[in-house]
Protein backbone atom coordinates (compact mmCIF):
# COMPACT_ATOMS: atom_id res chain seq x y z
CA UNK A 1 0.00 0.00 0.00
CA UNK A 2 2.84 2.42 0.77
CA UNK A 3 4.22 1.87 -2.72
CA UNK A 4 0.82 2.56 -4.28
CA UNK A 5 0.68 5.89 -2.45
CA UNK A 6 4.24 6.67 -3.54
CA UNK A 7 3.63 6.20 -7.26
CA UNK A 8 0.41 8.22 -6.89
CA UNK A 9 2.55 11.31 -6.37
CA UNK A 10 3.05 11.26 -10.11
CA UNK A 11 -0.49 11.46 -11.58
CA UNK A 12 0.75 10.30 -15.00
CA UNK A 13 1.38 6.85 -13.54
CA UNK A 14 -2.34 6.54 -12.83
CA UNK A 15 -3.55 7.43 -16.30
CA UNK A 16 -4.25 3.81 -17.25
CA UNK A 17 -4.99 0.61 -15.39
CA UNK A 18 -1.97 -1.05 -16.97
CA UNK A 19 0.28 1.63 -15.49
CA UNK A 20 -1.09 0.88 -12.04
CA UNK A 21 -0.52 -2.83 -12.57
CA UNK A 22 3.04 -2.15 -13.69
CA UNK A 23 3.65 -0.01 -10.63
CA UNK A 24 2.52 -2.83 -8.38
CA UNK A 25 4.57 -5.40 -10.26
CA UNK A 26 7.70 -3.32 -10.04
CA UNK A 27 7.35 -3.10 -6.28
CA UNK A 28 5.89 -6.28 -4.84
CA UNK A 29 4.52 -8.63 -7.51
CA UNK A 30 6.51 -10.70 -9.95
CA UNK A 31 4.92 -12.60 -12.83
CA UNK A 32 5.26 -16.36 -12.60
CA UNK A 33 7.51 -18.27 -15.01
CA UNK A 34 5.94 -18.88 -18.42
CA UNK A 35 7.55 -21.96 -19.95
CA UNK A 36 7.40 -22.64 -23.68
CA UNK A 37 5.96 -26.17 -23.68
CA UNK A 38 3.34 -26.53 -26.46
CA UNK A 39 2.78 -30.24 -25.76
CA UNK A 40 2.03 -29.68 -22.08
CA UNK A 41 -0.13 -26.66 -22.89
CA UNK A 42 -2.22 -28.67 -25.37
CA UNK A 43 -2.54 -31.60 -22.97
CA UNK A 44 -3.66 -29.38 -20.09
CA UNK A 45 -6.05 -27.47 -22.30
CA UNK A 46 -7.73 -30.64 -23.56
CA UNK A 47 -7.94 -32.14 -20.07
CA UNK A 48 -9.12 -29.15 -18.07
CA UNK A 49 -10.85 -26.86 -20.58
CA UNK A 50 -12.65 -29.28 -22.90
CA UNK A 51 -15.70 -27.01 -23.26
CA UNK A 52 -13.63 -24.07 -24.54
CA UNK A 53 -13.31 -23.76 -28.35
CA UNK A 54 -9.90 -24.84 -29.59
CA UNK A 55 -7.41 -22.05 -30.14
CA UNK A 56 -3.91 -21.80 -31.53
CA UNK A 57 -2.75 -19.73 -28.55
CA UNK A 58 -2.66 -21.72 -25.30
CA UNK A 59 -0.57 -20.23 -22.51
CA UNK A 60 1.07 -21.66 -19.40
CA UNK A 61 2.53 -20.19 -16.24
CA UNK A 62 3.86 -21.87 -13.13
CA UNK A 63 5.09 -20.98 -9.64
CA UNK A 64 6.23 -23.32 -6.85
CA UNK A 65 4.60 -26.38 -8.39
CA UNK A 66 1.26 -24.75 -9.22
CA UNK A 67 0.38 -24.44 -12.90
CA UNK A 68 -2.15 -22.35 -14.77
CA UNK A 69 -3.31 -22.93 -18.35
CA UNK A 70 -5.42 -20.30 -20.07
CA UNK A 71 -6.68 -19.00 -23.38
CA UNK A 72 -7.97 -15.57 -24.38
CA UNK A 73 -10.70 -15.23 -26.98
CA UNK A 74 -13.59 -13.22 -28.36
CA UNK A 75 -13.99 -9.51 -28.95
CA UNK A 76 -14.25 -8.99 -25.18
CA UNK A 77 -10.86 -10.69 -24.71
CA UNK A 78 -12.27 -13.11 -22.14
CA UNK A 79 -9.95 -15.50 -20.30
CA UNK A 80 -10.77 -19.14 -19.59
CA UNK A 81 -8.29 -20.80 -17.26
CA UNK A 82 -7.66 -23.83 -15.08
CA UNK A 83 -5.11 -24.75 -12.41
CA UNK A 84 -3.25 -28.00 -11.87
CA UNK A 85 -0.23 -29.68 -10.35
CA UNK A 86 1.98 -32.48 -11.68
CA UNK A 87 1.95 -35.83 -9.88
CA UNK A 88 5.12 -37.93 -9.53
CA UNK A 89 3.83 -40.34 -12.19
CA UNK A 90 3.32 -37.52 -14.69
CA UNK A 91 -0.42 -37.14 -14.26
CA UNK A 92 -1.89 -33.65 -14.30
CA UNK A 93 -4.00 -33.14 -11.18
CA UNK A 94 -6.77 -30.55 -11.21
CA UNK A 95 -6.74 -27.78 -8.59
CA UNK A 96 -10.06 -26.06 -7.81
CA UNK A 97 -10.24 -22.69 -9.52
CA UNK A 98 -11.46 -19.53 -7.78
CA UNK A 99 -14.51 -18.48 -9.78
CA UNK A 100 -14.25 -15.30 -11.82
CA UNK A 101 -15.60 -13.63 -14.93
CA UNK A 102 -12.51 -12.38 -16.73
CA UNK A 103 -13.27 -10.14 -19.68
CA UNK A 104 -12.02 -6.84 -21.08
CA UNK A 105 -10.81 -4.88 -18.03
CA UNK A 106 -10.64 -7.94 -15.74
CA UNK A 107 -7.77 -10.43 -15.83
CA UNK A 108 -5.57 -12.47 -13.49
CA UNK A 109 -2.10 -13.98 -13.32
CA UNK A 110 -0.01 -16.21 -11.13
CA UNK A 111 2.50 -14.02 -9.33
CA UNK A 112 4.97 -14.29 -6.50
CA UNK A 113 4.49 -11.90 -3.60
CA UNK A 114 7.44 -11.80 -1.24
CA UNK A 115 8.48 -15.19 -2.58
CA UNK A 116 5.04 -16.74 -2.02
CA UNK A 117 2.86 -17.92 -4.88
CA UNK A 118 -0.39 -16.01 -5.28
CA UNK A 119 -3.18 -15.56 -7.80
CA UNK A 120 -3.56 -11.84 -8.50
CA UNK A 121 -6.71 -10.53 -10.10
CA UNK A 122 -7.08 -7.02 -11.56
CA UNK A 123 -10.47 -5.38 -12.19
CA UNK A 124 -10.59 -1.96 -13.82
CA UNK A 125 -13.49 0.38 -12.97
CA UNK A 126 -14.90 3.41 -14.80
CA UNK A 127 -17.93 4.50 -12.77
CA UNK A 128 -18.41 6.52 -10.69
CA UNK A 129 -14.63 6.92 -10.60
CA UNK A 130 -11.88 5.30 -12.63
CA UNK A 131 -9.84 2.88 -10.60
CA UNK A 132 -8.50 -0.60 -10.03
CA UNK A 133 -9.44 -3.39 -7.63
CA UNK A 134 -6.67 -5.89 -6.92
CA UNK A 135 -7.24 -9.24 -5.22
CA UNK A 136 -4.21 -11.22 -4.00
CA UNK A 137 -5.02 -14.84 -3.11
CA UNK A 138 -2.01 -16.78 -1.70
CA UNK A 139 -1.41 -20.44 -2.52
CA UNK A 140 -0.01 -22.77 0.16
CA UNK A 141 -1.08 -26.33 -0.66
CA UNK A 142 -4.47 -24.75 -1.31
CA UNK A 143 -6.00 -21.32 -1.80
CA UNK A 144 -5.87 -19.00 1.20
CA UNK A 145 -8.24 -16.08 1.98
CA UNK A 146 -7.42 -13.11 -0.26
CA UNK A 147 -6.16 -9.64 0.51
CA UNK A 148 -7.73 -6.81 -1.47
CA UNK A 149 -6.59 -3.36 -2.55
CA UNK A 150 -9.05 -0.82 -3.95
CA UNK A 151 -7.76 2.26 -5.79
CA UNK A 152 -9.86 5.19 -6.99
CA UNK A 153 -8.51 8.15 -8.93
CA UNK A 154 -9.44 11.81 -8.84
CA UNK A 155 -10.40 13.15 -12.28
CA UNK A 156 -11.01 16.37 -14.17
CA UNK A 157 -13.22 17.06 -17.19
CA UNK A 158 -12.18 19.59 -19.83
CA UNK A 159 -13.49 20.63 -23.21
CA UNK A 160 -11.03 19.71 -25.96
CA UNK A 161 -13.05 20.30 -29.17
CA UNK A 162 -16.22 22.12 -30.18
CA UNK A 163 -18.08 22.11 -33.51
CA UNK A 164 -21.08 24.24 -34.54
CA UNK A 165 -23.47 24.53 -37.46
CA UNK A 166 -23.96 27.80 -39.38
CA UNK A 167 -21.33 29.65 -37.39
CA UNK A 168 -23.40 29.38 -34.21
CA UNK A 169 -21.43 30.28 -31.12
CA UNK A 170 -20.58 27.18 -29.09
CA UNK A 171 -19.53 29.02 -25.97
CA UNK A 172 -22.95 29.13 -24.30
CA UNK A 173 -23.34 25.35 -24.13
CA UNK A 174 -19.70 24.32 -23.61
CA UNK A 175 -20.02 24.35 -19.82
CA UNK A 176 -23.20 22.27 -20.10
CA UNK A 177 -21.38 19.69 -22.25
CA UNK A 178 -18.72 19.21 -19.57
CA UNK A 179 -21.40 19.00 -16.88
CA UNK A 180 -23.26 16.30 -18.80
CA UNK A 181 -20.08 14.30 -19.43
CA UNK A 182 -19.25 14.34 -15.75
CA UNK A 183 -22.80 13.31 -14.82
CA UNK A 184 -22.65 10.32 -17.20
CA UNK A 185 -19.30 9.27 -15.73
CA UNK A 186 -20.65 9.39 -12.20
CA UNK A 187 -23.80 7.42 -13.07
CA UNK A 188 -23.08 4.40 -15.25
CA UNK A 189 -26.73 3.82 -16.15
CA UNK A 190 -27.64 7.46 -16.74
CA UNK A 191 -30.62 7.43 -14.39
CA UNK A 192 -29.76 10.85 -12.95
CA UNK A 193 -28.55 12.43 -16.20
CA UNK A 194 -31.83 14.23 -16.92
CA UNK A 195 -31.95 15.69 -13.43
CA UNK A 196 -28.48 17.15 -14.04
CA UNK A 197 -29.88 19.26 -16.89
CA UNK A 198 -32.36 20.91 -14.48
CA UNK A 199 -35.20 21.25 -17.00
CA UNK A 200 -38.53 22.05 -15.30
CA UNK A 201 -40.75 18.94 -15.06
CA UNK A 202 -43.58 20.73 -16.89
CA UNK A 203 -41.33 21.23 -19.95
CA UNK A 204 -40.24 17.59 -19.84
CA UNK A 205 -43.85 16.43 -19.85
CA UNK A 206 -44.91 18.83 -22.59
CA UNK A 207 -42.05 17.72 -24.88
CA UNK A 208 -41.94 14.00 -24.08
CA UNK A 209 -43.34 13.01 -27.49
CA UNK A 210 -40.90 15.28 -29.36
CA UNK A 211 -38.00 13.73 -27.47
CA UNK A 212 -39.27 10.22 -28.18
CA UNK A 213 -39.47 10.99 -31.90
CA UNK A 214 -35.93 12.33 -31.93
CA UNK A 215 -34.60 9.35 -29.95
CA UNK A 216 -36.12 7.00 -32.54
CA UNK A 217 -33.99 8.71 -35.21
CA UNK A 218 -30.75 8.10 -33.30
CA UNK A 219 -29.04 4.77 -33.82
CA UNK A 220 -26.52 3.36 -31.37
CA UNK A 221 -24.70 1.84 -34.32
CA UNK A 222 -23.14 4.95 -35.83
CA UNK A 223 -21.23 5.13 -39.11
CA UNK A 224 -19.14 8.18 -38.34
CA UNK A 225 -21.98 10.64 -39.02
CA UNK A 226 -23.30 9.97 -35.52
CA UNK A 227 -20.90 12.61 -34.19
CA UNK A 228 -21.24 15.63 -36.53
CA UNK A 229 -18.30 17.97 -37.05
CA UNK A 230 -19.86 20.21 -39.74
CA UNK A 231 -17.13 19.78 -42.32
CA UNK A 232 -14.20 19.77 -39.93
CA UNK A 233 -12.12 16.81 -38.76
CA UNK A 234 -12.24 15.75 -35.13
CA UNK A 235 -8.92 15.11 -33.43
CA UNK A 236 -10.35 12.70 -30.86
CA UNK A 237 -9.13 9.15 -31.43
CA UNK A 238 -12.62 7.61 -31.47
CA UNK A 239 -15.15 9.96 -33.14
CA UNK A 240 -17.88 7.29 -33.23
CA UNK A 241 -20.09 6.66 -30.22
CA UNK A 242 -19.80 3.40 -28.39
CA UNK A 243 -23.23 2.16 -27.42
CA UNK A 244 -25.52 2.63 -25.63
CA UNK A 245 -25.87 6.42 -25.36
CA UNK A 246 -28.33 8.68 -23.54
CA UNK A 247 -30.49 11.39 -25.14
CA UNK A 248 -32.16 13.94 -22.86
CA UNK A 249 -33.74 17.39 -22.94
CA UNK A 250 -31.62 20.42 -21.96
CA UNK A 251 -31.95 24.19 -22.11
CA UNK A 252 -29.45 26.40 -23.93
CA UNK A 253 -29.95 30.19 -23.90
CA UNK A 254 -33.59 29.67 -22.95
CA UNK A 255 -34.23 27.23 -25.80
CA UNK A 256 -35.13 23.60 -25.35
CA UNK A 257 -32.86 21.21 -27.30
CA UNK A 258 -31.91 17.56 -27.06
CA UNK A 259 -28.46 16.38 -25.95
CA UNK A 260 -26.99 13.01 -26.81
CA UNK A 261 -24.30 12.00 -24.32
CA UNK A 262 -21.96 9.05 -24.65
CA UNK A 263 -18.39 7.84 -24.95
CA UNK A 264 -16.34 7.35 -28.09
CA UNK A 265 -15.24 3.85 -28.94
CA UNK A 266 -15.80 0.80 -31.12
CA UNK A 267 -19.12 -1.01 -30.77
CA UNK A 268 -19.72 -1.55 -27.05
CA UNK A 269 -16.11 -0.70 -26.14
CA UNK A 270 -16.22 2.69 -24.44
CA UNK A 271 -12.55 3.60 -24.74
CA UNK A 272 -12.51 7.18 -26.00
CA UNK A 273 -13.44 10.68 -24.94
CA UNK A 274 -16.92 11.80 -23.92
CA UNK A 275 -19.05 13.00 -26.84
CA UNK A 276 -21.99 15.42 -26.56
CA UNK A 277 -24.22 16.44 -29.49
CA UNK A 278 -27.04 18.99 -29.33
CA UNK A 279 -30.05 18.55 -31.67
CA UNK A 280 -32.88 20.88 -32.62
CA UNK A 281 -36.28 19.66 -31.52
CA UNK A 282 -39.22 19.35 -33.92
CA UNK A 283 -37.24 19.05 -37.17
CA UNK A 284 -38.54 16.42 -39.62
CA UNK A 285 -35.04 15.00 -39.83
CA UNK A 286 -32.19 14.74 -37.35
CA UNK A 287 -30.66 18.23 -37.18
CA UNK A 288 -27.52 18.67 -35.05
CA UNK A 289 -26.59 22.20 -34.04
CA UNK A 290 -23.41 21.68 -32.00
CA UNK A 291 -21.10 18.93 -30.79
CA UNK A 292 -18.38 18.67 -28.15
CA UNK A 293 -15.49 16.41 -27.19
CA UNK A 294 -14.87 16.30 -23.44
CA UNK A 295 -11.73 14.69 -22.04
CA UNK A 296 -11.61 12.97 -18.67
CA UNK A 297 -8.13 13.29 -17.20
CA UNK A 298 -6.88 11.38 -14.18
CA UNK A 299 -5.12 13.87 -11.90
CA UNK A 300 -4.11 11.73 -8.93
CA UNK A 301 -5.13 9.17 -6.35
CA UNK A 302 -8.38 9.90 -4.51
CA UNK A 303 -8.40 6.85 -2.25
CA UNK A 304 -6.49 3.64 -1.57
CA UNK A 305 -7.92 1.05 0.82
CA UNK A 306 -6.87 -2.46 1.75
CA UNK A 307 -8.54 -5.38 3.48
CA UNK A 308 -6.56 -8.22 5.04
CA UNK A 309 -8.17 -11.45 6.35
CA UNK A 310 -8.28 -11.64 10.15
CA UNK A 311 -6.20 -14.82 10.14
CA UNK A 312 -3.37 -13.07 8.32
CA UNK A 313 -3.56 -9.96 10.49
CA UNK A 314 -3.18 -12.19 13.55
CA UNK A 315 -0.03 -13.76 12.12
CA UNK A 316 1.42 -10.34 11.38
Amino acid sequence: MSHVRQIARNPVSFRHALAVQQGLLDADLHVARRPNDPALAKRAFQQFLPEVPDTSVIELETSNGLWRVWVTGGTAECQDDAFFTKAADGRLVSVPSPRAELCWTSWRDLETVGGQTALVRFDGTNHPLEGMDVEIRPWTRGWQPPCRISLRYADRFRLSEAFCAHGTACRSSAALAMKLARALARDEHGHSLQSTAQVPPSLLRANADRLKTLQSQISDYGDGAAFPTFGRKANTEFPDYSYPTKTILVQVDGQLVAARVGIGGVGWRAIGDYLVVLYRLGSPKLEPVASYVVKRDVVGLQSATASIPASRRARN
